[in-house]
Parts: C-alpha cells; sequence; structure tokens
C-alpha cells in the first residue's frame, strides 16, 4: 500500500486525473460534493484516509452517530469539493472523526 501521509500530502495523487460522476448528473461531469469513499477512483487515497483514521486514539473519536451526522452535513454543504473542505482544505471524513473537531463555516453546520 502506498504511503498514506504522503498520498494525503497530495503525492501520487489518485484523484487528479479521474472525474467521477455524480449520480444522476450528466456522463461526464465531476462529483463535486462526494465524500472520498464514494468517488470510484479514490479508493486509494480512500485507503490512506483509512489508515490515518485508524491512529487516532479512541478518546480522541467521536461517536459513530456524531460521525454520520457530521458526514452528512458536509454532503449537503457547498463548500465540500471531492472530498476536502473548501473553506479549510481537510479531508472531511477525517475531520469529523476527531472528538475536539468542528465546522469551519460560519455559523460551523457541526461541531
Amino acid at each position: 500500500m502506498p504511503d498514506p501521509a504522503r498520498l494525503l500530502r497530495g503525492g501520487n495523487h489518485p484523484l487528479v486525473s479521474g472525474a467521477s460522476v455524480s449520480p444522476g448528473s450528466p456522463p461526464g461531469k465531476p462529483c463535486l460534493r462526494c465524500l472520498l469513499r464514494d468517488l470510484p477512483e479514490g479508493a486509494a487515497l480512500s485507503a490512506a484516509l483509512q489508515e490515518l483514521i485508524s491512529q487516532i486514539p479512541p478518546e480522541d473519536r467521536a461517536s459513530e452517530a456524531q460521525v454520520r451526522q457530521r458526514l452528512e452535513a458536509c454532503r449537503g454543504c457547498g463548500h465540500l469539493r471531492r472530498g476536502t473542505c473548501g473553506l479549510c482544505g481537510c479531508y472531511v471524513e477525517h475531520r469529523a472523526e476527531k472528538k475536539g473537531a468542528s465546522c469551519p463555516s460560519l455559523p460551523s453546520r457541526w461541531s
């Protein structure tokens, strides 16, 4: 498996050349409001992200229900761009897993 940290910094980024399609959108239109796990060409990056998420200590992780709620808020946000937040540049799936994290939007969509 590629180095997760290198993938997340942009080295050998699998999403640069591929274009996934949003469900119900015209063919060839990139899926902008998708999480990495929803992007067919994002498998390697999503796996790297899951590896980093697994390294978050249990006491620093949000509950599964809280993570689901946060990601649903992100999916409905106009700042979501192919798994990243357009406001801060984070991978939303990683940020949502952290107990003390909050949404950078004003007002915040979640905390």
